[in-house]
């Protein structure tokens, strides 16, 4: 929604900021095996506290390590401390 509102505010310096948050978090998120992305983006939300961890579970997607899951807390770790900057 912030990268929205800056590109309806034309606030050119946030929305490159937040472009670029976004793009960091869709490298952790959008990785071979491609279709593993449901199960990352639900692991994303689970640990942002949006969804139950119990639901972050994609019962059609590959299997994923412990190590993606790894990966993409540490990105949305990354992101909280570049925001808290």
């Amino acid at each position: 929604a912030d990268l929205i509102r800056a590109h309806a505010e034309a606030d050119a310096a946030r929305f490159l900021r937040l472009s670029s948050e976004v793009d960091a978090l869709a490298e952790s998120l959008f990785v071979r095996p491609m279709e593993g992305y449901i199960r990352r983006v639900l692991w994303a939300l689970a640990r942002l506290g949006v969804i139950p961890e119990g639901a972050a579970h994609d019962p059609w997607g590959p299997e994923l390590d412990a190590r993606e899951f790894e990966e993409v807390g540490r990105a949305l770790e990354a992101l909280a401390g570049a925001r808290a900057r």
